[in-house]
């Protein structure tokens, strides 16, 4: 008996003798008994038990070895390393063993195929045991292993900084920290599909790793000058495999700062590690000039500046008596304005002089061949006043010199830097909105001189018309207040301008002339040049939205004369006959957010609005002029595929226009070509959630459902929709759409054993709870007892419903048991699990059950639930609580074990 066993296994580990191991041994020899002994193992006595265990057993961890390597992966090769890792850690009389053990273990790892055959798991727990040997026990193939096999995960990374670093610190083992840093945290190549240099180290980890704290650390164990010169040989590498990463453009500055993008990058760590080491210590003066001053990388020779900049009392020799100007290579202007401005309290005259020599001798190259000489001059000055502006602390007497200087510059260029110290600039901020509160504020004004504008159209010949309304067009709020200073108007800034409006109007304005802003639109469309205009369909969209804020909201809306100016407004950008193109894989969102989608979007929005306050009573509630533009389409054109989602998309809407219409164009709205009709389809469905019986009716009168369940083949995104209706109209009881109806196309889906319509049918119970429980077990239980194919995958989707039933009784018992039988392994059951442990006293026997028979993998990461429904079992039904507890204890659910002594 299960339980029998594992207590005899307990015992041994709380009290591990030999006489005790060769008693159990029966018990151990794998399954569940195994893996108990090897967790228990592992908590406590782990030495004791390893040293038994090898010498009653020799080859035991040598054959759980050989079976990773063979892919015959069960839980107990995984105990067995979390055993040994515990071993391992106790750093006792077994290490020598243990190490044994690592060795076989790598040295199978060479094998040819070992890369398909090792788990990341496991490589992790050998790494983590090879963390856990004393230092002077670890081997150069032991960080070879971690490196190739295991650094790549995050985890190895983590115990790296975590237990390794901090146990090199402590026992002062420079040469092997070197090491570490060598081949395991600095090991890197080239990116396998990347540009740059890369190193398996987690990156997080690695910028947590490099820490001024810790490097001043490595530096007090192995000598300041030992590690830099190890730095700078791993730097030099690094640049040699990508120095575009090093640059100014990928790192712009030293420092850290917010121009940083990504500080988890090797380029970013490697060369702030070093820089750390520069800020804190001071290296020889020949040193820092040969190795960074003068050298041939200009990362180096950054780090060069921003030494001296750091040390500045002590090293700024080496910047004053440069023999060539900084002020001539860009890729240090960061770092020479840092040392200004960090130090210009401390600049001397001659300093002062020397500065003011190089920005008069800057060399600057020009940027393109039609750069004049005037031009470069003017480039010059701007990044000449840079460092100026560096010397923002600099000493009284100094100021009237700088002054005289930056004037000097204004003569040639009086533009400064928007960000001085910097060759390019990110902003993290958005730009400012346009002034709209200008806009309030002038619009009566704006509205006058609109008013004006119109009464003096007539008679006034096109050109001259068209010129007059761009002068008065361009709303740049700034300037409404001077007629005479508005500029050429573009679509672009009338765009804006029309948003500003929009939101305007969405802020219930009241003081609000639609008539005047409509005309001032209308002379845009109208202009000769309009149709060929690039900016057209923006601006057609621009106005769209704004008509569709102005007819969304019936508690402030356009009403009147306006909204028929705005039904021919629709009218006239329907006659543009925009067509966007479709660049994305989900046409919905792609039409929704294209033109030709806002001005249907538009026009029906207004048609609503109209249809509402002035034709509430008549069943055509259309506008005839944009029924007859809609009918036309349909009979005479090939609709777009705007179109069609405009009136597929909205068919209750133009339903509740003109049913009759819509019967009379349902067969132009769902066309018989194929493609066509399946975007129809899947434009109605997807955007009509609510079923009208009216429209189903017609649509399955049409055999629109019929040809969809034939026509099919289960990769079709409307599939979930259509039968979301197709259920909704059975539980509705509607007329041959009853759940025993012969008839109905639920049955039709059961008969024909349609997988994906199946599917559909059971995820409209799992995405939707507004229904009776009763109803879903009516379409379960008749599916459960009618599937005879793809049993397996349809239970599994299944019992996912179980998640909504909270009491059980006996019919629900039979469908969910039923279900669970035809289930090999449930995917993703914690939440079943989770389910059928809530307790409720009433049912609790029937749960038990299901619980017995859905457990299906080790329970261990399920276990406080388990452990209290468990107990509460045993106060309602003990004989069934001990077979729940025998019965799980076959599926890992070790800690029922104590409870199941407690109550026997």
């Amino acid at each position: 008996m299960i339980v029998h066993e594992l207590n005899q296994i307990r015992d041994y580990t709380s009290a591990p003798t030999a006489k005790g191991l060769k008693r159990i041994s029966p018990f151990i020899t794998g399954g569940v008994g195994e893996e108990y002994f090897l967790l228990e193992s592992s908590r406590e006595n782990s030495e004791a038990i390893y040293l038994q265990l090898i010498k009653f057993q020799p080859d035991y961890f040598k054959n759980k070895i050989d079976n990773i390597f063979e892919g015959k992966y069960t839980n107990a090769e995984f105990q067995t390393f979390r055993f040994l890792i515990s071993v391992a850690k106790a750093n006792g009389k077994s290490i020598n063993s243990i190490i044994k053990q690592v060795d076989y273990f790598i040295s199978q790892s060479k094998r040819q195929n070992s890369n398909e055959v090792l788990n990341s798991q496991i490589t992790w727990f050998v790494s983590e045991i090879i963390i856990s040997f004393p230092i002077d026990k670890i081997r150069k193939k032991h960080l070879h292993f971690i490196q190739e096999f295991a650094s790549h995960d995050s985890l190895v990374s983590h115990d790296i900084k975590d237990k390794l670093i901090p146990k090199v610190i402590e026992e002062k083992r420079s040469s092997f920290l070197l090491v570490v840093l060598n081949d395991l945290i600095f090991k890197f190549n080239r990116k396998e599909s990347h540009f740059g240099v890369h190193t398996h180290f987690d990156k997080y980890y690695l910028n947590e790793l490099i820490t001024e704290e810790n490097v001043s650390e490595f530096v007090r164990i192995t000598h300041p000058d030992r590690l830099l010169k190890f730095s700078i040989k791993k730097l030099k590498k690094a640049l040699l495999i990508d120095a575009y990463y090093f640059s100014s453009i990928s790192l712009p500055s030293i420092e850290d700062t917010d121009q940083i993008m990504d500080k988890g990058t090797l380029e970013y760590s490697l060369m702030k590690f070093v820089r750390i080491q520069l800020e804190q210590n001071l290296y020889e003066d020949n040193f820092i000039i040969n190795e960074f001053i003068k050298s041939k990388h200009v990362l180096f020779k950054r780090l060069g500046v921003h030494y001296i900049a750091n040390h500045y009392d002590l090293k700024k020799h080496l910047f004053w008596n440069l023999d060539s100007n900084p002020l001539d290579y860009g890729y240090l202007k960061h770092e020479v304005f840092i040392l200004l401005q960090t130090n210009s309290s401390k600049v001397t005259q001659r300093e002062l002089n020397i500065l003011f020599g190089w920005i008069d001798s800057i060399k600057l190259k020009k940027w393109n061949p039609k750069a004049s000489k005037a031009d470069v001059n003017r480039a010059r000055a701007i990044e000449a006043k840079e460092y100026l502006i560096a010397l923002n602390e600099v000493a009284d007497s100094f100021k009237q010199q700088i002054l005289a200087k930056k004037e000097e510059l204004d003569k040639i260029n009086n533009k400064n830097s928007d960000h001085p110290g910097f060759n390019s600039y990110f902003s993290f901020t958005t730009s400012p909105p346009l002034n709209y509160d200008m806009i309030d504020q002038d619009y009566i004004k704006v509205k006058e001189l609109i008013d004006e504008l119109i009464k003096d159209m007539s008679g006034v010949d096109v050109k001259k018309r068209k010129l007059r309304v761009k002068e008065i067009l361009d709303f740049r709020p700034e300037l409404l207040d001077r007629v005479e200073k508005l500029r050429t108007v573009n679509l672009s800034s009338l765009n804006d301008i029309i948003r500003g409006f929009q939101q305007r109007w969405e802020g219930n304005s009241e003081d609000f002339d639609w008539t005047a802003l409509l005309n001032i639109l209308w002379l845009v469309i109208e202009s000769p040049d309009f149709k060929a205009n690039k900016g057209k369909s923006n601006f057609l969209a621009y106005c769209s939205w704004l008509i569709r804020a102005g007819t969304q909201d019936d508690n402030h809306a356009i009403s009147g004369e306006d909204l028929e100016y705005a039904k021919d407004f629709c009218l006239k950008m329907l006659s543009f006959k925009v067509e966007s193109e479709l660049l994305n894989k989900d046409p919905f969102f792609d039409i929704l957010n294209n033109t030709d989608g806002k001005i249907f979007d538009a026009t029906l929005n207004v048609l609503l609005r109209n249809a509402r306050i002035n034709k509430t009573e008549a069943a055509d509630k259309w506008y005839p002029e944009i029924k007859s533009f809609y009918t036309n389409v349909l009979e005479n054109e090939n609709p777009t595929k705007a179109f069609l989602w405009n009136v597929a998309g909205s068919l209750p809407q133009f339903g509740y226009l003109d049913i009759d219409w819509v019967e009379r164009m349902i067969d132009k709205i769902f066309p018989p070509e194929e493609e066509i009709w399946k975007f129809s389809m899947l434009m109605y469905h997807n955007r009509v959630h609510t079923v009208y019986k009216n429209l189903f009716d017609i649509l399955f009168s049409k055999g629109y459902y019929d040809r969809a369940l034939d026509s099919y083949s289960g990769t079709e995104k409307e599939i979930p929709e259509i039968c979301h209706h197709i259920i909704l109209a059975c539980l509705a009881e509607w007329k041959n759409q009853e759940i025993t109806s012969p008839g109905s196309l639920f049955n039709k889906i059961l008969e024909t054993q349609n997988l994906p319509f199946l599917k559909g049918v059971i995820g409209y119970f799992i995405t939707n709870k507004n229904y009776p429980i009763s109803k879903m077990l009516d379409v379960w239980e008749r599916i459960i007892d009618k599937i005879s194919r793809n049993v397996e995958e349809i239970s599994l989707e299944l019992i996912k419903l179980a998640d909504r039933i909270d009491i059980y009784d006996e019919r629900a018992f039979r469908i969910v048991d039923k279900t669970l039988s035809n289930v090999n392994k449930i995917q993703r059951p914690y939440q079943l699990y989770k389910k059928l442990t809530s307790v409720k006293t009433e049912d609790m026997e029937i749960r038990a059950k299901l619980l017995m028979k859905a457990a299906d993998e080790p329970l261990s990461s399920f276990v406080a639930p388990l452990i209290d429904f468990t107990k509460k079992l045993y106060t309602v039904n003990k004989p069934l609580a001990d077979d729940f507890v025998i019965a799980l204890l076959q599926k890992r659910a070790y800690p029922l074990l104590p409870i199941y002594n407690e109550f026997n």
